[in-house]
């Protein structure tokens, strides 16, 4: 999933996965109650897919400094410059383990949305 289409009652909005994510809380949360209220259950599946991949490749670049993909497929890209510094990559780590974490939050509890 390279882009994800959210369409609602008076339009559509196309978010470019790779140039948004990761991203801080307050950016994710306004998105993630977009999709939790706009979005099909496959197209939530597959963007906590790419939530995941994302996380998982990010730790693998902070824990190998850039020689491993992690648990990722050798064709999946997260968008972007592999040429990022160690701090850069920690910080991207970061920001993608909360993106996830906040996302699972929004699949199993809707409490935090108020």
């Amino acid at each position: 999933m390279e882009d994800l289409l959210i369409r609602y009652t008076n339009g559509w909005m196309k978010i470019h996965l790779g140039e948004f994510f990761p991203c801080n809380q307050d950016r994710a949360k306004k998105l993630f109650r977009l999709v939790k209220g706009n979005c099909s259950g496959e197209e939530r599946e597959e963007l906590g897919t790419h939530l995941y991949r994302l996380r998982e490749y990010y730790r693998a670049q902070v824990e190998s400094y850039g020689q491993d993909r992690g648990n990722v497929p050798a064709d999946w890209s997260p968008g972007g410059s592999d040429e990022d510094t160690q701090g850069e990559r920690k910080t991207k780590y970061r920001k993608a383990r909360l993106n996830y974490l906040l996302f699972c939050e929004m699949e199993v509890d809707d409490a935090w949305m108020n």
